[in-house]
């Protein structure tokens, strides 16, 4: 079932945008009042005192009713509080007036008294919460609170404060609230990193669902944080929008276009532009020290750079960069399309070179002091040192997909959801061969491994 803002044949309100009027553009009908909607492939009848939020969450509280003796999910991309456009042209006509809507006032008991709060964001935001205040009623009142989970969130900063600014993160960081009396263990604001990729993989474990025999998500799953269970979670989270990306680990943040670069610093809010001159931004590797990182312009031009507009050192490659990891004291191994593992030092100096037998590529994993690298076709898990000589191998029993770190350890997966850990010195410590199961490790205090 679904019910969406959209134009349909029988629509008989304004379009926001004249030039939007007969179209089946976002900008053909009114999101809120008088809104044009189609709901389950039929278009739905409103008039001007009818308000979209309230006529979605309506049907919301409907589905819910008819469907609690079984499981169920809801998804709600709520309107509320974007702006809404009035336009004689286009929605980008130097005349074309964004504002926010009007609300129904509701009394105490929360009825609607046929009066309008004049709109803003506080009242936009007021009124998000009565919606999400009602739909949550509904649960309780079909006695499904305890088995429910409700997650609320948002998709950028709101715009003129954070939407599509690059200097901060406030475009992409947003609140993600998750609520269940009955499933969610209470523990307050979290540091975790945690990105939209990862609500998926998380509402399938919550679901106790399992994903198609090598079926391979890039999300990665939260649940055990949510159930207060031992939890490891991302080293880092990357976001992007057209050209812009953004890098951000427990740190810091690096944000970048093709050809410009911010670094960022939440601890201190603290924020600085790169000046220099980029073009085509292939790669981004954060070193320890604020303000530094390795950028690489078309997988061939390699710098480190602090900002705002120092070159530490530069150089082209022969060779086309596939991979690249930094390490702790500021060494930084890359592989290249000859298949080569080449290593520099923290001035740029080449210190170490590696060609695996067969050639074939690799992967790059940091590790303390060294890195490891991951070969498909050969099935082996190399360790590294600084100079890139192997200093340990660990044969495969199966073709390796994927390898993280995880603490003290490196994390190998298969296509097929094998998986093993090594520890740094190229011991291996567990095995799963339980594609099935999804094997799920995480640290302890102690630093032992569950």
């Amino acid at each position: 079932e679904y019910c969406i803002t959209r134009t349909w044949n029988g629509y008989d309100g304004p379009p926001q945008a004249a030039s939007e009027r007969g179209s089946t553009g976002m900008y053909a009908i009114q999101w809120y009042w008088h809104p044009g909607m189609v709901a389950d492939g039929k278009g739905v009848r409103t008039g001007p005192d009818d308000f979209g939020p309230d006529i979605e969450v309506g049907r919301i509280e409907d589905f819910i009713g008819r469907r609690k003796a079984r499981p169920f999910f809801v998804y709600y991309p709520m309107n509320l509080p974007h702006k809404t456009v009035q336009s004689d042209g286009t929605p980008s006509d130097p005349d074309a007036t964004w504002n926010y809507t009007d609300v129904p006032e509701r009394d105490a008991r929360g009825t609607r008294t046929g009066a309008r709060i004049r709109g803003s964001l506080k009242a936009n935001v007021e009124y998000v919460d009565s919606l999400i205040g009602r739909l949550w009623e509904k649960v309780r009142a079909e006695g499904l609170e305890d088995d429910t989970i409700l997650i609320m969130a948002a998709d950028n900063g709101t715009d003129g404060y954070g939407k599509g600014r690059l200097t901060s993160e406030i475009a992409l960081r947003t609140p993600f609230v998750v609520y269940g009396p009955g499933q969610v263990r209470a523990h307050g604001p979290s540091d975790e990193l945690v990105d939209l990729s990862d609500v998926f993989a998380t509402l399938t474990e919550l679901a106790g669902a399992r994903l198609p025999e090598g079926y391979t998500i890039d999300g990665r799953s939260f649940a055990p944080l949510l159930r207060g269970e031992p939890f490891t979670g991302r080293e880092w989270i990357h976001s992007f929008l057209g050209t812009a990306r953004w890098l951000r680990d427990r740190r810091w943040l690096l944000a970048a276009t093709d050809r410009n670069v911010v670094a960022y610093d939440p601890a201190t809010r603290r924020s600085v532009r790169g000046a220099f001159q980029a073009i085509e931004i292939s790669h981004l590797e954060p070193f320890d020290e604020f303000g530094e990182a390795l950028l690489i312009e078309s997988c061939e031009y390699v710098r480190r750079v602090r900002f705002p507009d120092q070159d530490l050192w530069k150089k082209r490659l022969a060779y086309r960069v596939e991979s690249a990891a930094v390490v702790a004291g500021g060494c930084v191994a890359m592989t290249l399309e000859d298949r080569n593992m080449i290593v520099l030092s923290p001035t740029g100096a080449p210190v170490g070179k590696f060609r695996p037998k067969p050639a074939e590529a690799l992967q790059l994993v940091a590790l303390d002091e060294g890195w490891a690298t991951i070969a498909r076709d050969a099935a082996l898990v190399r360790g590294h040192d600084l100079d890139g000589s192997i200093l340990w191998t660990v044969e495969l029993p199966w073709a390796p997909w994927s390898a993280r770190r995880l603490g003290h350890m490196v994390l190998v997966t298969s296509g097929e959801g094998y998986s093993l850990l090594i520890d740094l010195e190229g011991n291996l410590l567990e095995e799963n061969r339980e594609p099935r199961e999804q094997a799920r490790y995480f640290l302890f205090r102690d630093g032992s491994v569950g």
